[in-house]
């Protein structure tokens, strides 16, 4: 639990440790989960020290998604939706349909 930060930032990478990531996080409680990621999340995508390429919404969205953390995704996916940028849109076509699009909140 103490490592989400760091396993977070390897499940969304071009990491070779992308998989192993990815599995850490699929053992964890999905409740906590949710919880310790949505602030992850925000602060990635709101409070940004570096650009944000594209490739990181479509990593977080397909994490999110493998993950089952539908209500995240949708939460991420709306906020996702005002960003001006072509390629960032198209993940957002991929994932704008999902159950429960219409009851997101904001991140």
């Amino acid at each position: 639990m103490d490592l989400i930060d760091d396993v977070f930032d390897a499940a969304i990478g071009a990491t070779d440790d992308i998989l192993f990531a990815r599995d850490a996080l699929r053992r964890v409680d999905p409740g906590w989960l949710a919880i310790a990621l949505r602030p992850l999340i925000a602060r990635h995508f709101m409070e940004p020290t570096e650009p944000i390429d594209w490739l990181d919404y479509r990593c977080v969205a397909d994490l999110l998604d493998d993950l089952k953390q539908i209500n995240l995704l949708n939460i991420f996916i709306k906020w996702a939706s005002e960003v001006d940028d072509p390629e960032v849109q198209d993940v957002v076509d991929d994932y704008r349909d999902l159950p429960g699009q219409e009851n997101s909140e904001s991140l």
